[in-house]
């Protein structure tokens, strides 16, 4: 059995359908991090074929964080809530046994705080059955998206904090009760320096915050220490229990020396080519499920599509699925919910469940069979009109705008220079360029438009129009200007000198790439040159190099 978790970076910006991307992941339990998407879901992502998906959604804003897990037919979990509290799961779920329960002792945390952390819809927690070691045993999957702690707010930090804390106390809660515990997701902390590509001096890299939550969370060790059960308590058979509750790095426990094994890359500077990044994505499980049911755990750097890639475990144990998804299921949203009659008034009566808002439903009061079909006919009708029309009136192709077209000039031309030209530049079958500007002498004396030209009198010579193509002008200023023009395209060039040309980097003698800060600050929206190349390494030579220099901004500009 493989599970994948994977930070999709909005699930709308995949480009191929979703069972498609979902069946080429070969996993049987696949959780998504930031889906970006709210309680309107499309029923094309809420439904695929032989999945059963449960979706956490971000009540603070739109198009913000959100998970998804998406679990095989033969994999429906028994039980299933979104969020890490009891109060995500009493305000989300109606029914008390599809809930996974057990959250352990939050007298750390007030009500409003529990909202606050679950509002932003970073957890979906599943429930499985397995047979394991010819045992048949319960299984949560805890799929998270863990804030990220901005540097310009320390109540972010906080915040991160305050998550770390609630998910400890809710998966040692589900140890406590007996059950195995899988976390999966984007933790959004590195742990070791070899899980980044650029680590700080050690004082300041272990020093932060979320790394310190990892050491006293995660555990290398395989053998716990252990106290005896009492054999004459009924509700626990004879052994040894797990007392500390620690939990196993499931990628590290496989692969404890391999260098690179990045999961996450800036993606403006390029990082990916290099693959200068960090690995924040996790599989982490319990220490008696990791000793007995992991087989593997791999990165899949090879997957594109996100700024992330998928993490892959491997388990050896069995999946039991339930004969019922629980309530959470995305597919009893859409279940007896009526489709919109705009549906059927935009021509897609086909597809009528594809836009119904989860939790929506429209009812058709007062409207009998009759009137409506008379409306759908209407509209039948109003449609066919336009596609005639449309059949009629052809849209015009972009290669249109690229032919060479007269241009209409009014008045003569005095002394053999044209009165008014805007800059033209031939096409590149033309064979010939125009670099200079012609000169303009008043803001009427300017290209007429169509509506001008057709004013104009034919019999006057003063105001009629000429038709001059851009072979011609081009021909008539490589055959040079009239004495009396030159000074004013001199003027012109001194206005209008254009960019500066481009810099080349000083590491590799390569043009430089033009940004623009976008932080807030004393250099908001300042620009500035850099290497073109990729971000890497400082010892990479094929990375970008150190080069930087600010754009300039001319004396008039500045004022």
């Amino acid at each position: 059995m493989n599970i994948i978790t994977w930070n999709i970076n909005g699930i709308r910006s995949i480009t191929q359908p979703l069972q498609e991307v979902l069946n080429s992941l070969d996993a049987d339990i696949i959780c998504l991090q930031e889906t970006k998407v709210t309680k309107d879901l499309d029923e094309a992502l809420a439904i695929v074929d032989g999945y059963t998906s449960f979706f956490s959604f971000s009540q603070a804003r739109n198009g913000y964080s959100g998970v998804a897990t998406f679990c095989k037919t033969g994999v429906t979990p028994i039980r299933a809530e979104s969020g890490l509290s009891d109060v995500s799961a009493t305000q989300f779920s109606s029914i008390s046994d599809t809930t996974v329960g057990c959250y352990g002792d939050l007298s750390d945390f007030t009500r409003e705080e529990l909202q606050l952390l679950d509002r932003e819809g970073r957890s979906v927690v599943t429930e499985h059955k397995i047979r394991l070691q010819e045992r048949e045993e319960k299984l949560v999957i805890i799929n998270v998206y863990c804030p990220r702690a901005d540097p310009e707010r320390k109540d972010r930090a906080v915040f991160k904090l305050r998550f770390y804390q609630l998910l400890e106390k809710r998966a040692k809660a589900l140890l406590d009760s007996g059950r195995h515990v899988i976390i999966v997701g984007d933790v959004n902390t590195s742990h070791k320096k070899i899980d980044h590509c650029d680590p700080d001096e050690d004082k300041v890299f272990f020093a932060n915050p979320g790394r310190r939550w990892l050491d006293q969370f995660l555990c290398e060790s395989l053998a716990p220490p252990m106290k005896p059960i009492d054999s004459d308590d009924e509700l626990e058979e004879p052994g040894y229990r797990d007392t500390d509750h620690k939990f196993i790095d499931m990628f590290r426990f496989f692969h404890p020396t391999q260098e690179g094994a990045f999961t996450c890359w800036r993606t403006d500077t390029g990082a990916r080519q290099t693959n200068y990044g960090t690995r924040i994505d996790y599989v982490i499980a319990s220490r008696p499920l990791a000793a007995t049911a992991f087989s593997g755990c791999v990165v899949l750097q090879h997957v594109r599509g996100s700024d992330h890639c998928p993490v892959k475990a491997t388990l050896s144990c069995q999946f039991l699925a339930a004969s019922r998804p629980p309530d959470l299921c995305s597919k009893y949203a859409f279940v007896g919910k009526q489709p919109k009659l705009l549906t059927y008034l935009s021509g897609h009566g086909d597809k009528a469940s594809k836009s119904i808002a989860v939790g929506e439903q429209i009812e058709l009061k007062g409207c009998d069979s009759k009137s409506l079909q008379t409306v759908l006919k209407k509209n039948e009708q109003s449609q066919s009109k336009r596609r005639k029309l449309g059949a009629e009136v052809k849209q015009s192709t972009m290669m249109s705008f690229f032919k060479k077209q007269p241009i209409k000039i009014d008045g003569p031309r005095a002394n053999g220079c044209p009165r008014s030209v805007s800059p033209v530049t031939a096409s590149s079958d033309s064979g010939a360029s125009l670099n200079s500007t012609m000169p303009v002498t008043s803001s009427q004396e300017t290209i007429s438009s169509s509506q001008e030209a057709t004013d104009s009198d034919p019999q006057n010579p003063e105001t009629a129009s000429s038709d001059v193509t851009h072979t011609e002008l081009i021909a008539a200023v490589n055959a040079g200007l009239p004495s009396n023009c030159n000074s004013t395209k001199v003027q012109w060039k001194n206005i209008l000198t254009g960019p500066p040309p481009t810099p080349l980097c000083k590491g590799h003698r390569e043009p430089c790439v033009l940004r623009t800060v976008k932080k807030t600050g004393a250099n908001l929206n300042r620009q500035f040159y850099v290497c073109s190349r990729p971000e890497g390494h400082k010892t990479n030579k094929e990375a970008r190099c150190d080069y930087f220099q600010w754009v300039v901004q001319p004396a008039r500009q500045r004022r």
